[in-house]
């Protein structure tokens, strides 16, 4: 290859890379301190009493209004995922329901789920989930709370 033909080759090579890095996506957490859960820490029982057949699952139920403070992207498009750290209990499923406005969906730990897409419109976005918990019991030996949190890919 000669070096006018390397030299547009990287040319065009940078300004390829540099479009795609303008275009990538910015990720931010999204502010959802005035999320309230309805109904307490819900109570753990065991799916099947006494347990059979090694199904040691626990399950429990809670329902949590979802207030989500999206006033710093209002006017943008962008992706909301509900995430849950890696270091949360190795054998926690969560699935939730919603009222509507976000996206159904489940989550394990280390796990992203997405739970809206589209124009950020309002300064708030708002959902109630009601939230079915799984775990397996024989694992689980305290008291341990889900610390799910949520972040934006704004385009």
């Amino acid at each position: 290859m000669s070096i006018i033909a390397r030299s547009i080759f990287f040319t065009l090579l940078n300004v390829v890379f540099m479009t795609s890095n303008a275009n990538a996506a910015t990720t931010s957490l999204v502010d959802d301190s005035a999320t309230v859960v309805l109904d307490g820490t819900p109570a753990m029982a065991w799916r099947l009493v006494p347990p059979k057949n090694r199904d040691n699952t626990i399950v429990g139920r809670s329902r949590v209004n979802i207030r989500l403070a999206t006033a710093p992207w209002v006017g943008k498009t962008g992706k909301i995922y509900m995430l849950l750290p890696p270091e949360s209990a190795s054998s926690v499923k969560i699935k939730w329901r919603s009222q509507g406005r976000l996206l159904e969906g489940q989550l394990g730990p280390g796990g992203r789920t997405l739970v809206y897409a589209g124009a950020i419109r309002d300064p708030r976005l708002e959902d109630v989930f009601d939230i079915n918990v799984e775990a397996d019991g024989s694992k689980i030996s305290n008291v341990q709370r889900l610390r799910f949190y949520f972040e934006i890919d704004v385009d």
